[in-house]
């Protein structure tokens, strides 16, 4: 939920008023239904560098000499 606020607080708006916000907030949660929000990319990021992590942990700890 803070990365659609964060890309919705950065877009710029087509209007003025309080009801502004949510449209766009409303036009990103679109996106992100359709798979055409940049928060995917974001997410995809995240989950390449959480595994490339894991993996380099798993191979610390498998070095001779290491210890636990």
């Amino acid at each position: 939920m803070q990365w659609i606020l964060d890309v919705v607080e950065k877009k710029r708006s087509k209007g003025s008023g309080k009801a502004m916000f949510a449209q766009r907030f409303a036009e990103e949660i679109i996106g992100v239904v359709e798979g055409k929000s940049g928060v995917w990319e974001r997410r995809q990021l995240m989950h390449k560098t959480g595994t490339g992590a894991r993996a380099n942990l798993s191979v610390a700890n498998r070095r001779p000499g290491m210890r636990r």
